[in-house]
């Protein structure tokens, strides 16, 4: 993922949700809405059960298969004979080792990549499901330079997304001027517990829940793509990924600016949201006493 200017940003190509139900298979399709380079060894792919039941986790990506990856609708990249069954979860987002390297490719405004997923789970819950990747757009964009230093972390309140909602709005409000580094994004996805105890790995969210944009202070996006684009909170979340899945870059911003993530929760229960990330104040902070 090489950059043509030390300061371009990448941004994230999504497709739109699918659901995946019990011993089944369905498609997810990213839809290029400009020219540019799709990088596909950062595909991530997330599945999560909407409905507390039968499992011990929301999450379903690594028990899930990749059947098939097309790109451009012709070009097959998962092979071979006797009704490929791949783990899907290769792809997961919080997979420690990035060891299918499917390459970076030249699209067009247009151009597909569709991977269908399948489910050999019996008795599973419905699983709410979406893909992304990095992108390197032909028009660039720009960014500036992180300053070295001690830095501090710039955060969001809670933004409480209600069972079943949809648009909801984690917003960070910068305090002063500075460089925020894009590349930093840590998000929290919680759910709230049932009174029926659900427990263990269902309190993170962000396998079923789905973010829908992302807006800068500029007003540029960062999550793009055709019919309705989203990926999963999973790809930015704290604590649990092992990779930064895109080279965002750092851009300036001023007192009072604001980055708003927009998601959904199809989930049956209600989901807590924020989001932070690495702050170099125009001030620089000197780390001693005062």
């Amino acid at each position: 993922m090489v950059l043509k200017h030390p300061h371009d940003r990448q941004i994230i190509l999504g497709s739109p949700v699918a659901t995946l139900s019990s011993a089944s298979n369905v498609d997810l399709t990213i839809t290029c809405n400009e020219p540019g380079t799709l990088h596909l060894d950062t595909l991530c792919i997330s599945a999560g059960q909407i409905t507390a039941a039968r499992s011990m986790q929301a999450s379903l990506t690594d028990y899930i298969a990749a059947t098939s990856a097309l790109v451009f609708g012709s070009i097959e990249l998962i092979r071979g004979r006797n009704s490929v069954v791949a783990p899907a979860g290769a792809f997961s987002p919080y997979r420690s080792l990035n060891q299918i390297r499917l390459g970076d490719w030249p699209v067009q405004a247009g151009d597909t990549f569709a991977v269908n997923i399948a489910s050999t789970i019996a008795n599973s819950t419905a699983a709410e499901c979406t893909m992304s990747a990095a992108f390197s757009p032909s028009t660039r964009r720009g960014g500036v330079a992180e300053p070295g230093g001690a830095s501090t972390y710039a955060g969001s309140p809670t933004s409480e997304g209600l069972a079943t909602s949809t648009g909801n709005a984690a917003t960070l409000t910068f305090d002063e001027a500075g460089v925020f580094a894009l590349g930093s994004l840590n998000v929290m996805a919680s759910s709230d517990h049932t009174a029926a105890g659900t427990e263990g790995y269902w309190t993170d969210a962000a396998s079923w829940c789905q973010i829908t944009d992302i807006a800068l202070p500029s007003g540029n996006k960062i999550l793009v793509g055709n019919n309705t684009p989203t990926m999963s909170p999973a790809s930015f979340s704290a604590g649990l990924r092992a990779f930064s899945w895109a080279a965002l870059g750092a851009i300036p911003v001023s007192a009072s600016d604001t980055i708003v993530i927009t998601w959904d929760n199809p989930g049956a229960t209600d989901v807590n949201l924020s989001f932070g990330g690495r702050f170099s104040p125009r001030q620089q902070l000197t780390p001693s006493r005062c």
